[in-house]
């Protein structure tokens, strides 16, 4: 998580295109922001995941404020001026995100995985590559892109053929 507490000052989060998720914490164990007495300290948080950390996600104290610019994944049911954009109350089973990193091309990612809410639900205005990889189609929401490998197989054949899915194939389907 974040932890960002100014005795003497404010203190200015922009955070953009993260995953915090699965953070332990007694208070804020997403992202814990607090000012000096006097100062306003801000927050920005623009298609990022912020979900399931301890006992809450986001706590900032009476003089910091945290807005959201849209396209976020929260799994708090209600978030101070959230957007239409942003998606409020998902359990683990809709972010499907898990809780260990893979290695994806020499990065270690918290890669979302299909069916997930996060994926393709960022900003579509932000083409900027992601933590593992360039974007491909709609930006997803949190630091990685989920990749997906595809391809087609063919196979020429006098009889029927068992494929890797169990089903039978042969020349009439």
């Amino acid at each position: 998580g974040i932890y960002a507490n100014a005795d003497f000052g404010k203190i200015s989060l922009d955070i953009k295109n993260s995953t915090l998720m699965y953070n332990e914490a007694d208070s804020g164990g997403g992202i814990y922001q607090s000012s000096g007495t006097g100062y306003m300290s801000s927050c920005q948080i623009e298609s990022s995941v912020l979900a399931l950390n301890g006992l809450d996600n986001l706590n900032v104290d009476g003089t910091s404020a945290c807005t959201s610019l849209g396209y976020n994944v929260f799994s708090d049911s209600t978030v101070m001026g959230h957007l239409s954009t942003d998606s409020l109350n998902k359990d683990s089973v809709t972010i499907n995100i898990p809780n260990t990193l893979t290695s994806v091309w020499g990065a270690y990612v918290a890669m979302p995985i299909r069916p997930s809410v996060a994926i393709n639900n960022g900003n579509p205005n932000d083409t900027s590559n992601a933590q593992n990889r360039p974007i491909t189609g709609i930006r997803d929401v949190g630091a990685s892109e989920v990749c997906f490998v595809s391809s087609i197989d063919s196979y020429t054949v006098c009889d029927s053929l068992v494929w890797v899915d169990g089903n039978t194939y042969s020349r009439t389907n």
